[in-house]
C-alpha cells in the first residue's frame, strides 16, 4: 500500500468517526409531556376527563401506561370549586361524584391539574348554548331491515336549531346492544353483539368501545 491510499484510508476512518458524533440522541433521550383530553357536554355530570403523558415513538402505544391517575384534577366554574376523581370505569379518566350536577350552558369553565409530578396545568373554555330538536331522532332505530333492499329511510334524518356563534357541532352515536345477544348463547352469557367491531379486535379500547365522533358542519 503507498503512502496516498493510506493517507485516503485515514481519512476515511475520521470522516466516518465524525459522521457517528453527529447522530441524533438515542430514542430513550426521549422526555414524555402531559396532555388533556376533555369534552363537557351541557345538561350531562362531568366525566370522562383524561390526563395522559405522551409515549416514545420505540414502544408499542398503550393508553393505560399514558394515563395519569393521581393528579389533582380541579373545575372551577363561578362560586363552584369541583374536585374530581379518578375511575377506571367507563368513561374512563377522571369525573365529579356529584352526578346531580350538571353542565351549565353559555357558561366559563376553567380546569386545573396539579401532577403529582409536580408543575400545573390550567385551561378556561366557554360551553355552548342550548339547542333544540327540529326533527329528532326516534327512540330506537333498526337499519335496514332488509339487507339486500338498502332504502333510504326517513328515521335516519335529523335536524336542530343552529347555536349563536357555533360553526361545528360534535356528533356522537353509540349503537345499543338492544338484541341482547347473550342471552340466547348456550350457556347464556351477558356477551354484548360485537358484529360491527370485529375488525378492531386487536385493539381493546376501539373494540369495546360502541361510540363514534364525527364533526359536523351544519344543523341536518
Amino acid at each position: 500500500m503507498n503512502m496516498n491510499s493510506k493517507f485516503l484510508w485515514i481519512l476515511a476512518f475520521a470522516f466516518g468517526l465524525f459522521c457517528l458524533s453527529c447522530e441524533d440522541p438515542a430514542p430513550n433521550d426521549y422526555q414524555p409531556r402531559l396532555f388533556v383530553e376533555a369534552y363537557l357536554f351541557v345538561e350531562e355530570p362531568i366525566n370522562g376527563i383524561k390526563v395522559l403523558q405522551t409515549q416514545p415513538i420505540d414502544r408499542v402505544y398503550s393508553e393505560n401506561d399514558a394515563l395519569i391517575k393521581d393528579a389533582k384534577v380541579i373545575i372551577i366554574e363561578g362560586n363552584d370549586t369541583l374536585i374530581l376523581q379518578y375511575s377506571d370505569s367507563q368513561p374512563k379518566g377522571y369525573f365529579n361524584s356529584d352526578t346531580s350536577y350538571k353542565v351549565k350552558a353559555e357558561k366559563e369553565y376553567k380546569i386545573e391539574i396539579f401532577p403529582k409530578s409536580g408543575g400545573k396545568i390550567s385551561g378556561i373554555t366557554k360551553t355552548p348554548g342550548r339547542t333544540k330538536w327540529i326533527k329528532s331522532p326516534p327512540s330506537t332505530l333498526q337499519y335496514p331491515k332488509d339487507t339486500l333492499s338498502l332504502s333510504k329511510s326517513d328515521d335516519l334524518e335529523i335536524e336542530w336549531e343552529p347555536v349563536n356563534k357555533v360553526n361545528f357541532y360534535l356528533v356522537r352515536v353509540t349503537c345499543l346492544d338492544t338484541l341482547e345477544y347473550g342471552i340466547y348463547l348456550n350457556p347464556p352469557t351477558d356477551e354484548k353483539n360485537r358484529r360491527c367491531y370485529n375488525a378492531f379486535q386487536k385493539y381493546e379500547q376501539m373494540y369495546y368501545n360502541n361510540t363514534m365522533w364525527g364533526f359536523v358542519g351544519n344543523t341536518k
